[in-house]
């Protein structure tokens, strides 16, 4: 509990440093090396592409996280489709707590259906074996 209230402070305050920046992180990080000023633009569009390359990819994952939940949950008629769904884009984006936790309650409710079938099926089956005893 301690490693995610750590890890979630350090990621607000991070996200509040580059958003409140008056210049582009970037370009102040990439000001410390040691080249010339050529140099530098090159590294600093070199880095800004690699970062939107990052943040695509991740924009991708939770789209793909978010379709594969709600195409499955809808396959197995799950409660709390749209719930789930939006947990898992979240999930994938801000690693909190893994992806695969969203899938617990959808489990729970498989388990109970299942269960719930079975005890109807066995049910059925000793109401239909007591009436043969009767008729015989």
């Amino acid at each position: 509990m301690v490693k995610l209230g750590v890890q979630f402070t350090l990621f607000v305050a991070m996200l509040f440093l580059l958003l409140s920046a008056q210049q582009d992180p970037l370009q102040q990080a990439v000001r410390i090396l040691p080249m010339s000023e050529t140099a530098r633009e090159h590294t600093a569009a070199s880095f800004s592409e690699a970062l939107r390359g990052v943040f695509q990819s991740a924009l991708k994952l939770a789209v793909f996280h978010a379709v594969f939940t709600w195409l499955t949950f809808r396959a197995f008629s799950i409660h709390l489709v749209y719930v789930s769904t939006v947990a898992s884009a979240v999930c994938s984006i801000l690693p909190l707590v893994q992806v695969w936790m969203v899938a617990i309650p959808a489990a729970v409710q498989l388990l109970v259906q299942v269960a719930h079938r079975f005890s109807s099926h066995t049910s059925f089956q000793q109401s239909v074996h007591m009436d043969a005893c009767k008729c015989s």
